[in-house]
């Protein structure tokens, strides 16, 4: 059963993630560099992990019985791959400086 704090925490989520997400896509569209598309993207991941949350709480998803080595895959790509991104784009910047230098 969904409880109301449960619901509204996801709503904040649900609400911050887009805010987010929507943010960081204007972003990128004024600056067109590559460490931010990977930021961009770890973000969209971030906000589709919230969706997927959404979906499974109120029944309409039910993909968790996909498993490898006992781990619901979705579960955990989307714990994984927006670190993957972020770092991704925080290394493509650091590349990027230091050719500028």
């Amino acid at each position: 059963m969904v409880n109301s704090p449960e619901i509204f925490l996801l709503l904040v989520k649900l609400l911050a993630g887009f805010a987010a997400t929507v943010t960081a896509v204007l972003l990128w569209s004024k600056t067109r560099e590559a460490s931010w598309l990977f930021v961009v993207i770890g973000t969209v991941f971030l906000y589709g992990e919230v969706i997927f949350e959404t979906l499974d709480l109120f029944g309409i998803t039910d993909v968790r019985k996909i498993l490898i080595l006992g781990i619901p895959v979705i579960d955990a790509l989307f714990a994984v791959l927006p670190f993957v991104f972020f770092t991704a784009g925080f290394l493509s910047f650091l590349s990027a400086r230091r050719k500028r230098l």
